[in-house]
């Protein structure tokens, strides 16, 4: 604090008051004069004063001159004390004012009051400490006080200066400048000195003991120029003001019992010597505070704080800088406030606050470098950031928070250069305020919640949070090239961004915000992932472990969704949207709901087995895409190629020209089913079927513009199946009771199934055959029996299998079973296989039990049964199974096909004996293999 004018007024009319009340009580002392100039030195010849008298108690002894004068000084008090009303040394009329005076004066007793003029000198032992001066010295030269007690030592002018113990001891109620005056205290020399108050220019302790009393009437002790302590130990136990003043403390020992310690526009240096003695400067404060205000300084260099139940306040534009090695502050439930200040710590400095916090506000900042660390720890231990402050930790420094953080109004905390930041607690931001990590780590443990357009950004960094995030009112987490761990949630209402990061949540995402992910990010979560807003991938990669869903938009660049065993759902009013991606489905649904929008560029849907798609809604495909379903697909909207009127036409034409341009060549858009594909509607695919599971038709209808199926079935069960394409079957089955409307080239495979299911198929097209195809014909009755009906053309060329129930007819006339029907016919069969089988078991037999042939004539394909036996009794050549195809009756040629037939069938029969011998074997190997 300063002093003002008013409290200058009010000291000098104290001064006044006591001066006063002094000359009322000398009033009636004696004026005796030093008048032997420079011919003597001795205080006791009375010959040497005027009146010829040696001064005494109800004397004033005035000495003035170029002169020297001692008193007598004796091992044994042989000689009276000195006591004197008053002493003034130096001073006088205006042609000696300037004059040197000097005393030595020892072995005193009780002067009322004692004065040192300009240029003068007294040297003062009195040798008995218990003796002391009464009232006041004033002091405008030097004083030399050796050793001696004072109760009041007044320096004045610009020329006062005190010399206190000179290696022995002094003992001073209270030393005091006059306002104006430049003057201080020198303390050196090995003394020891008590001091129950001061308001000095300045003072100086070197090698030397300073303790300054508590003083009840004069509560604060203040410096206002310089303070300087130099392997000295200053202890004090009153409050001490530092006013417009610069301090060096060297080697030394600063000690404060439940004081306050204040800098006012003040600048104090604490550090040690080069080379530095054993040990460091301590500056040793309990249950006080200590306060720089008002654009102070306090430096510590090589120098410790340590304190209990201390405060320590910088404010007003003021400075707290600790530095080098040795320096550490220590804080016993105290606390640090900052408030438009700064706080450094550098090059290995220790900043430990154990049961307090750290508290900044207004503009303030605080650095810490170079290997250095603030722990703040203790049940209470918090660091409260407010009003603008900004936190730089840098150069692989730490910062441990046991406890919680808040930063608010705009504060900022920076964490670079492998520094580390571990919060225990809760870290809370509130408006505007920002973090920022640049290849450092960042630990917090109960949780990181942003507010009020506040920012986290990371760079190169290690962030994790053990508890929750949440982002909350415009605020936003940006990472970039870093590592995230979560264990908890993370909750966001605004934006997360990551470019090339990796980010692992152990428990669940959700966002009604922005979460962008950029440049081969991924972002791992163990629970569930839901945004409902807006997510974009670009080159990234987002995988869950539970559940994923997306509302709102959804963009997908070049990126990959995985979900393991939950499931993926595109939320109603949904637009989805993929170009370059790959979407895979484990273990649980895909499901896109009503209203929503999905729209693949490029890309491929897999899901594996155990998995689902359920479409409630239409998907748009663009060249490149795939789908491919290991699982359950159920259909109950369309997946399609936008056409001309539709409004994602534009885009679907503008990524064509993009490829065109560019060289790339379309890969067929594909629907790849390795599982189970059914409808619950008419729908329409309008991208190629690859068909190697089971594609099922439940009484509706299903459009497809190509199918291929190389194994697998197509099951038409009272529905229908469309192409305006050839529906191209190389293996597999086509089976069932419905219908299907379009072409079927069969290479491969049957239409029919080797079942006691009768099938009635209606092809509404044609039918082309080659070797190696299959036509299965199933008689359980002679009402029961499969039906295939072709409405155009039908190309016979390959195999024709007729299954009939043993027991179907025992008359020798044969029953005429109508099996196909076609428009017209053009081909036979290459091959015919009779198999008759117990309809009880479904056992086939090693023979045919029956008369079995087939009648092909016109627009119809019969099959002619009698005589099925009970029993084989009968002989082989009796018993032979007679295959033929009639045309009109032909005997002789049904009798030649029969002898052909069985011989083939035989061969047939031992191949498949041999063949089911060879798996058996491949088996048994594959078991001992794995075991």
């Amino acid at each position: 604090m300063k002093i003002t004018t008013t409290t200058r007024l009010l000291l000098l009319f104290l001064w006044s008051v006591l001066l006063l009340s002094t000359l009322l009580l000398t009033v009636n002392a004696t004026d005796i004069v030093w008048s032997a100039g420079q011919s003597s030195d001795n205080w006791h010849l009375a010959s040497n004063w005027n009146p010829a008298s040696v001064p005494g108690q109800q004397d004033n002894a005035l000495i003035q001159g170029l002169v020297t004068v001692k008193t007598t000084y004796q091992p044994e008090p042989s000689i009276s004390k000195i006591a004197l009303q008053t002493l003034t040394i130096g001073g006088g009329p205006q042609d000696i004012a300037n004059q040197q005076t000097t005393m030595f004066l020892f072995q005193t007793g009780n002067i009322t009051q004692v004065t040192v003029g300009p240029n003068s000198s007294l040297y003062h032992n009195s040798g008995m400490l218990y003796w002391s001066f009464a009232n006041r010295t004033n002091v405008m030269g030097h004083l030399y006080i050796y050793e001696a007690a004072y109760d009041s030592l007044v320096t004045q002018n610009t020329t006062g200066i005190i010399y206190l113990g000179m290696g022995n001891r002094a003992y001073i109620n209270r030393i005091v400048s006059v306002p104006d005056a430049v003057g201080g205290v020198y303390v050196f020399n090995s003394s020891v000195c008590q001091i129950w108050s001061f308001d000095t220019n300045y003072l100086s302790i070197n090698i030397s003991q300073v303790t300054l009393k508590n003083d009840q009437v004069f509560t604060v002790s203040r410096i206002s120029n310089y303070l300087r302590i130099l392997e000295s130990s200053f202890l004090m136990t009153s409050h001490v003001v530092l006013n417009n003043s610069f301090s060096n403390m060297i080697d030394s020992n600063l000690t404060g019992v439940g004081i306050n310690f204040y800098l006012l526009n003040s600048t104090m240096n604490m550090t040690l010597s080069d080379p530095a003695p054993a040990g460091k400067s301590v500056f040793n404060m309990n249950s006080g505070i200590i306060k720089l205000a008002d654009k102070s300084s306090l430096y510590l260099y090589d120098t410790a704080i340590n304190s209990i139940g201390t405060s320590i306040n910088v404010t007003d534009g003021s400075v707290l800088s600790a530095r080098d090695v040795f320096s550490d502050i220590n804080l016993k439930n105290g606390h640090i406030f900052l408030s438009d200040s700064r706080f450094t710590f550098v090059d290995h400095v220790w900043v430990t606050i154990s049961g307090g916090i750290l508290f900044t506000m207004g503009n303030s900042s605080i650095r810490a470098a170079t290997n250095s660390v603030l722990d703040i720890q203790g049940t209470i231990g918090s660091c409260l950031a407010t009003g603008n402050t900004d936190i730089s930790i840098e150069d692989d420094s730490s910062v441990f928070l046991k406890g919680h953080m808040l930063m608010t109004n705009n504060s900022a905390i920076t964490i670079q250069q492998q520094s580390f930041i571990y919060v225990e607690g809760l870290l809370i931001m509130y408006n505007k305020t920002k973090v920022l990590s640049i290849q450092s780590e960042f630990y917090v443990e109960e949780g990181l919640s942003l507010y009020d357009e506040s920012t986290v950004t990371v760079i190169g960094s290690y962030l994790s949070v053990t508890g929750d995030i949440y982002l909350f009112d415009n605020t936003a987490i940006n990472l970039l090239t870093t590592i995230v761990e979560v264990p908890g949630t993370i909750a966001v209402s605004s934006l997360l961004t990551a470019t090339a990061s990796n980010i692992t949540v152990m428990g669940d995402i959700f966002s009604d915000g922005v979460v962008d992910l950029q440049a081969n990010s991924w972002l791992i979560v163990t629970g569930v992932f839901i945004s409902i807003n807006y997510t974009k991938l670009n080159l990234s990669v987002i995988g869950t472990h539970e559940s994923m869903k997306y509302g709102g938009q959804f963009i997908g660049i070049d990126s990959a969704i995985a979900v393991v065993a939950g499931d993926l759902i595109i939320l109603p009013g949904t637009n989805f949207s993929c170009s370059g991606c790959g979407i895979l489905v484990q273990g649980g649904s895909f499901t896109y709901s009503a209203d929503s929008s999905v729209v693949l560029i490029d890309t491929y849907l897999e899901t594996e087995s155990g998995a689902n798609l359920i479409s409630d809604s239409d998907i748009y495909t663009f060249p490149g895409s795939s789908i491919t379903n290991a699982g359950t697909f159920t259909l109950s909207r369309n997946i399609e190629i936008p056409t001309v009127q539709h409004p994602l036409f534009e885009q679907y034409r503008q990524v064509q020209l993009q490829k065109t341009a560019m060289g790339i060549q379309d890969t067929p858009l594909e629907l790849t089913n390795s599982g189970t594909l059914d409808s619950t509607a008419d729908i329409s695919i309008g991208i190629q079927l690859n068909n190697q599971g089971k594609l099922q038709v439940k009484g509706n209808n299903i459009k497809v513009a190509k199918v291929v199926q190389k194994k697998g079935s197509i099951i038409v069960g009272g529905g229908s199946m469309s192409s305006n394409n050839t529906i191209d079957i190389q293996g597999g089955a086509i089976q069932g009771q419905g219908q299907i409307n379009g072409d079927i080239q069969q290479s491969g495979g049957s239409i029919g199934t080797v079942s006691q299911t009768s099938d009635k198929l209606n092809i509404n097209g044609s039918l082309e055959q080659n070797n190696s195809s299959t036509i299965i014909v199933t008689i359980n009755t002679i009402d029961d029996f499969s039906q295939l009906n072709i409405s155009n053309n039908a190309n016979f060329s390959g195999t024709i299998e007729i299954r009939v129930a043993k027991n179907l007819t025992e008359s020798n006339e044969p029953i005429n079973i109508p099996v196909m029907n076609y428009g017209q016919s053009n081909g036979d069969f290459s091959k015919i296989n009779i198999i008759t089988y117990d309809p009880d078991t479904g056992k086939e037999d090693d023979e045919p039990n029956c008369k079995v042939s087939s009648q092909k004539g016109g627009s119809k394909y019969s099959v002619l049964v009698s005589e099925c036996q009970s029993s084989s009794s009968m002989s082989k050549t009796m018993t032979g199974v007679i295959v033929g195809v009639v045309v009109g009756i032909v005997s002789l040629a049904a009798i030649a096909g029969g002898v052909y037939h069985y011989r083939k069938r035989l061969a047939m029969h031992m191949r498949y004996r041999k063949e089911r011998a060879s798996v058996s074997l491949g088996k048994i190997r594959k078991s001992f293999r794995d075991n």
